[in-house]
């Protein structure tokens, strides 16, 4: 075996790194993964054989790829292989607070070592307090050097301040929540404008809470791929059916929930669930004009709910300009259209057809047509 081995450090271990890693990951891996970790972190930026390093290691070759494999389940290690060569990348492990604040691996811990020792670890890691007596005497921040600071300068900070994910805002979504305990599964190398921006769309019309999305989120994700399965999502989003609260304007409910107020919050049906997020994506109504527009729907077809007649009005009132709960309501409040019956068709004959004269037969034809039908009553007609 001649495969080349590169290790590397990619986020820096702390003094506390290590008891991180003994108190927290062990009881969730095993000893041999605990040993490659270490191993690994010392061998940082360094090249060596793949035989070298398993004999270092003291594993044989199961041992070593099943340890290797914890790590990377619980994201310490990322392995990277093409054809002769590894490439390992290690992270550092959570601290206390992050590992806790992990949906998957606080619960993992609790199943595995219980309450009783979940408890002590957490109170053993838990952050330091100063005592009562001691005094704050660190040195504050020296403002001086900031004397010649001008309009000029404050308008060049500002436009390189601008925030790269200002565009979030306009999603009801508390992105900051929901970001709380996900920086492992959902790294930042993850949220881009288009996922973001899709996990904003899906909170905001069936309305996810911060807490559900993640771990609706964190059951999407791959931990070892990091392949996010948006199909899985959709179904995660789709089967949440939190009852509605009181609200002091339901128009101002999320879509599918405004929905469910609608039935009494019965379950809102996939294909009802679709449509809905047609009318926001597509059409891109607000949550109140999509409201207004699924009252009057359910209003004028019996509390039914049918594409056709949804998306007729929906691009009747894109070409109005109906963009506001207000402007809605009016137009509501105003049209009173119910689908039109089908009127019966005035069909004109021509002259002759209405006019035809009545005859009586002939003696002679009577006398004819009744020898014709005796014929055929015996069976003798045509010979």
């Amino acid at each position: 075996m001649n495969e080349l081995s590169k290790i590397e450090q990619i986020t820096p271990l702390t003094s506390q790194s290590m008891l991180d890693l003994t108190s927290l990951y062990y009881p969730l891996m095993n000893r041999e993964a605990v040993v490659l970790y270490v191993l690994l972190t010392s061998l940082d930026q360094h090249s060596l054989h793949q035989d070298m390093l398993l004999r270092m290691s003291g594993m044989n070759q199961t041992a070593f790829v099943k340890a290797r494999r914890f790590l990377e389940q619980f994201q310490l290690l990322k392995t990277y292989q093409t054809e002769g060569n590894w490439l390992y990348h290690l992270y550092a492990p959570l601290n206390a607070k992050q590992f806790f604040a992990h949906d998957t691996f606080s619960r993992l811990f609790l199943e595995v070592v219980g309450s009783q020792r979940f408890d002590a670890v957490k109170l053993l890691l838990q952050e330091k307090t100063v005592p009562e007596n001691m005094q704050d005497v660190s040195e504050t921040l020296n403002l001086s050097r900031l004397a010649s600071w001008n309009d000029a300068k404050e308008k060049v900070y500002l436009q390189r301040k601008n925030d790269a994910n200002d565009y979030l805002k306009k999603y009801r979504f508390d992105f900051n929540a929901f970001f709380v305990g996900m920086d492992r599964i959902f790294p930042l190398r993850m949220r881009s404008k288009e996922t973001l921006s899709r996990i904003g769309q899906l909170a905001d019309i069936h309305g996810i809470s911060p807490e559900d999305m993640r771990k609706y989120v964190n059951r999407s994700i791959n931990p070892s791929t990091y392949y996010f399965d948006w199909d899985k999502l959709k179904s995660y989003v789709y089967g949440n059916q939190t009852k509605v609260e009181k609200v002091d304007d339901i128009y101002q409910l999320a879509p599918v929930q405004f929905m469910m107020h609608m039935q009494n919050n019965a379950p809102v049906a996939p294909s009802d669930r679709a449509l809905i997020e047609k009318l926001c994506n597509e059409y891109h109504f607000s949550n109140e004009v999509a409201n207004v527009l699924i009252e009057y729907t359910l209003k004028h077809t019996n509390q039914e709910f049918p594409k056709s007649f949804v998306e007729k009005v929906a691009a009747s009132w894109v070409r109005k300009g109906i963009d506001t709960k207000e402007k809605a309501l009016k137009a509501i409040n105003g049209s009173h259209t119910k689908p039109k019956s089908r009127s019966k068709k005035n069909t004109s004959y021509p002259e002759w057809y209405t006019k035809t004269e009545q005859h009586e037969a002939s003696s002679e034809l009577t006398k004819e047509v009744n020898q014709m039908l005796e014929n055929l009553d015996r069976g003798n007609y045509g010979k």
